[in-house]
């Protein structure tokens, strides 16, 4: 859902000491903003609100969403205090006669502004007809004074020096807001390390793998229940009630070769740099098992790919080539013999990319069905379609619930989640790129999960302004901006506590955006992949670098790993024993039986002594 608030900032840029505008972030309290999406008034002539930056003040409407603890809504000065605003907001020029014109506060000490999720502060610097908000010495000891006045907590904030970093911000820049900007997404809430808001958020955000799988199960069931017991017939049915009915349900001679030559001359080169880079990674994953003997006893571990494989791949609104190659394969390096790619098909020239794709992949067969239908076709076979051994591949719910209650039936990959990315950024850092890498991810799903986990609010603050200019020009705004509101930016001292959030949030992709990105890999131990330095955009790895972008998300890299040869391999143990190492450990063995008080094992050991 979409949160929208007024812009969170521009950053001037050419100063040694670079100052950076930040929004002030509202609290909403439990019970102050209705359930679901709502709208919250939050008028400029409140008493004690701050003067607008613009000239008169006047009413606005934000919406926001009703969470299980405090909300936070990222406002401008042009808002009241409905919903009570914590951070000092002074603007300058002959209307305002004293710093606590507000009623608020400042920090005490002469350190640089932060801002977090409800005790920002902020330096807004004056351009191109924005009204300065500046502060001084003076204003902060008169900023105490109203704290000790009125009670209300002084934020204090963290300099670069704090993170263990000298020198100016040099990619810092001046981003210009549009003057006439009326509504902007509550996005990137910044929470700065040692207050209760950031722990409460990082808390939340460890726990968003919890799917809401209750809300669908219902229809899942009902859905693998009649593919089960009809074939062909269910998947065809629900096929049609949820899109198009397929002309053919399994097509095994697909014009793969000529899909691909159809393809415009760029698009073709760029699948095909994909399949031969991929399929050159996953070769070094190969296993080949391992055979040793010592003293009588011959072990050993025989790998063998599994016979079927099922790949599914999104359809319908987006087509993703890509998730076959990353899919298929790695089956084929494995060795599996027969591929079967499940998608929902257009039925025209669109479907080109896909059969390019399956054929680069070496999939052998294609079943035009989606959905839970496609899932349950393949977990226990129709008349048509091939039962697999393994399925693998992203999709939605539905696919992601389907999935889940076939296993055990036949093995999945995972449950996949929506996308995520965490950068992990210095002061060094260029907020452009981070903001590109943050709106890769943000664009693909409303639910997905862009988070930035960075050395001062300078950065984070800086982050936020260049989001609100990119999503400007960027086609799929509107999904971005719905993502970004379940963003998060986390403000901590060091390298250390950098690796240590990143390790509790344990996402899918992480972009290092620091200096000696090798050295702070060191410092993060869970990760689904880890794009080290600037030079290295998330999106290389969804495309051509090599790995396989199907990733554990949801915090699942804390025990899973990245789609690879090895998930399509089964492994038998191989034993063998001589008589004369038998009767080395034969009384061993049988000590261990009668210890569990399993008398047959025991005497099955015993007979081979009697018999050699």
């Amino acid at each position: 859902m979409d949160l929208h608030a007024l812009p969170s900032g521009r950053v001037p840029g050419g100063q040694s000491k670079p100052r950076v505008q930040v929004a002030p972030t509202l609290s909403v309290p439990r019970g102050q903003v209705a359930s679901g999406l709502t709208h919250a008034t939050l008028p400029d002539s409140t008493s004690g609100a701050p003067p607008s930056v613009h000239g008169a003040p006047r009413a606005r409407t934000v919406r926001a969403t009703h969470e299980p603890e405090a909300m936070s809504i990222t406002s401008s000065p042009r808002q009241g205090r409905n919903v009570q605003p914590s951070g000092p907001m002074r603007a300058a020029g002959p209307q305002n006669a004293s710093p606590t014109a507000a009623g608020t506060h400042a920090p005490t000490t002469g350190k640089v502004p932060s801002a977090h999720a409800h005790r920002p502060e902020a330096s807004l610097e004056a351009s191109r007809g924005h009204a300065a908000v500046r502060r001084t010495s003076a204003e902060e000891a008169n900023g105490a004074a109203t704290h000790a006045a009125t009670g209300i907590p002084s934020a204090t904030g963290r300099t670069r020096s704090q993170t263990g970093q000298t020198g100016k911000v040099s990619p810092l820049k001046r981003r210009r807001i549009p003057r006439d900007a009326t509504e902007w997404t509550a996005m990137l809430a910044i929470y700065l390390e040692g207050k209760p808001e950031f722990e409460a958020a990082l808390r939340r955000l460890e726990a968003r793998g919890e799917a809401d799988f209750e809300r669908v199960e219902p229809a899942v069931r009902e859905i693998l229940a009649a593919v089960r017991a009809e074939g062909d017939a269910a998947v065809q049915r629900y096929s049609e009630r949820f899109g198009r009915r397929a002309s053919h349900l399994v097509v095994r001679d697909y014009a793969g070769a000529a899909a691909l030559a159809r393809l415009p001359a760029e698009e073709r080169a760029a699948l095909e740099l994909a399949a031969t880079r991929v399929a050159a990674f996953h070769e070094h994953e190969r296993d080949l098992g391992f055979r040793y003997e010592q003293d009588g006893i011959a072990l050993g571990v025989r790998v063998l790919p599994v016979a079927r494989a099922g790949v599914y791949a999104p359809g319908g609104k987006a087509r993703y080539p890509s998730s076959v190659i990353m899919s298929a394969i790695p089956a084929r390096v494995a060795g599996v013999p027969e591929i079967i790619l499940a998608t929902p098909l257009a039925g025209d020239g669109t479907d080109d990319p896909t059969y390019a794709a399956a054929y680069l992949s070496g999939v052998t067969a294609v079943v035009d069905a989606g959905g839970a239908q496609a899932i349950a076709a393949l977990a226990y076979g129709t008349q048509t379609v091939p039962r697999v051994d393994k399925i693998v591949g992203p999709g939605n719910l539905y696919v992601a619930c389907a999935k889940r209650l076939v296993f055990g039936v036949v093995d999945i990959d995972g449950i996949a989640g929506p996308s995520e990315i965490l950068v992990v950024a210095d002061d060094e850092a260029d907020p452009q790129v981070i903001a590109a890498d943050l709106l890769s991810q943000a664009e693909h799903d409303e639910a997905a999960y862009p988070l930035l986990v960075c050395a001062s609010d300078l950065m984070a603050s800086a982050v936020r302004g260049e989001l609100e200019r990119q999503l400007g020009t960027l086609p799929r705004a509107a999904i971005a901006r719905a993502a970004l509101a379940n963003g998060a930016a986390f403000v901590v001292p060091s390298r250390d506590r950098m690796g240590a959030v990143a390790d509790r949030l344990a996402v899918e992709h992480v972009a290092l955006h620091v200096s000696d990105p090798e050295e702070m890999l060191g410092h993060v131990r869970r990760a689904g992949a880890v794009f080290l330095g600037p030079t290295t955009p998330e999106a290389m790895g969804d495309y051509v670098a090599g790995p396989s972008h199907v990733l554990p998300t949801g915090g699942a890299v804390r025990f899973g790993s990245p789609l690879g040869v090895y998930d399509f391999v089964t492994r038998t143990s191989v034993i063998r024993y001589s008589a004369e190492a038998l009767a080395r450990h034969g009384r061993a063995v049988c000590a261990f039986a009668r210890m569990e008080g399993l008398e047959a094992h025991a005497r099955a050991v015993e007979a081979r002594k009697r018999n050699p």
